[in-house]
């Protein structure tokens, strides 16, 4: 792998700001390392002195230690790395007037995918360099390959899984706010039902009653209803004819008039 303070002389894929924007708000509020720590680990930073600075980043946050300019410097001396790393000025000048950011989810994942493309690039470099070599068969060159892609999309495919402590504490506050609102969606429909049911007792008998009854029937029932919904007495209706026997219904003739009844 080619030294990585080349890498972007070299025009390979980096993201040398969003480096120093992540480095510099871990530094600037150290709550930002844990969702960086999810999703990162140190050679996906492009730059040596950037890879060692989160390294060290990472022992002071497993230890307990508060993460800052002095606690990194002072580790980074220890293990004889601070001026690999750029010197005190470099680490000072990382946060050095630099915003509070909220979120720095974006720049963490435009740190991955640059190291996900540089992966890319290594890796069909090194098959080009084994097949001018000309030491191995093709087909183990391709075997030896295809397992190494193979194994990074299965990395990348559980990478997009992982949620940062920000993206978790958006999706339950989201749940939580869509579960209320179901609640009071559903705490409406049942009240609505239950006056409905109590405005309309007459209306479920209309209905049963309608599937069952004939047309004129269906009439006395809709008025009824009308009355005991409006609590009054519905309008004076004109008297209908009595109803037809069954046999004039089905003979089509008219109905004979009774002896009594006057001429």
């Amino acid at each position: 792998m080619p030294d990585k303070d080349l890498l972007p002389s070299k025009g390979l894929p980096t993201a040398i700001d969003s480096e120093k924007l992540v480095l510099g708000s871990i530094l600037l509020d150290e709550t930002h390392f844990a969702g960086a720590a999810i999703k990162l680990k140190p050679e996906d930073f492009a730059l040596s002195s950037h890879n060692k600075i989160f390294g060290r980043m990472q022992e002071l946050h497993a230890a307990g230690t508060h993460i800052d300019s002095v606690t990194v410097a002072d580790r980074l001396m220890a293990f004889g790395e601070l001026e690999a790393a750029g010197g005190l000025s470099y680490l000072v000048s990382l946060d050095d007037g630099l915003p509070q950011i909220p979120h720095i989810d974006s720049y963490v994942a435009i740190i991955r995918e640059k190291s996900a493309l540089r992966r890319i690039i290594y890796l069909n470099q090194k098959a080009m360099n084994l097949a001018v070599l000309q030491e191995h068969p093709p087909s183990k060159i391709l075997r030896d390959l295809g397992k190494a892609i193979t194994h990074m999309e299965l990395a990348l495919d559980v990478e997009k899984t992982i949620r940062t402590p920000a993206e978790i504490v958006e999706g339950v506050l989201w749940a939580e706010g869509h579960f209320a609102l179901l609640c009071a969606r559903a705490a409406r429909a049942l009240a609505a039902c239950s006056a409905f049911r109590r405005r309309s007792s007459a209306s479920f008998a209309f209905i049963r009653f309608f599937h069952s009854a004939s047309m004129d029937d269906v009439t006395v029932a809709m008025v009824l209803t009308w009355q005991a919904r409006v609590g009054r007495s519905p309008p004076p209706q004109a008297p209908s004819a009595p109803p037809r026997s069954a046999h004039a219904r089905q003979s089509g003739s008219q109905p004979v008039a009774s002896a009594s009844t006057p001429a």
